[in-house]
């Protein structure tokens, strides 16, 4: 699958990434930056999930961070709601 890029015109409050990986349980996406110009998943997951939470249906979301370390946004009601970690070959 080739990545997608996803960029805002205001990078100081959005998260530059691409698509990694797409299941019928997960969609695993990856901080692609650069961090000069754009927050971190991390910094920005409330724009992230408020972008991504349409396509995700009832599945997981999964991202890739900056420091290559994947974690799990949390997602409650069709928003954010905090971070786990680990990704989806952990058996989340």
């Amino acid at each position: 699958m080739k990545p997608k890029k996803y960029i805002n015109f205001k990078p100081e409050i959005a998260a530059n990434y691409c698509t990694e990986w797409e299941t019928d349980k997960y969609i695993l996406i990856r901080d692609i930056g650069p961090h000069d110009v754009y927050k971190t998943v991390t910094n920005a997951a409330e724009w992230v999930v408020k972008n991504i939470v349409k396509r995700l249906g009832n599945r997981k979301l999964y991202y890739i961070d900056s420091n290559e370390r994947t974690d799990q946004l949390l997602i409650h009601d069709g928003k954010f709601a905090g971070f786990a970690t680990g990704g989806p070959d952990d058996g989340r």
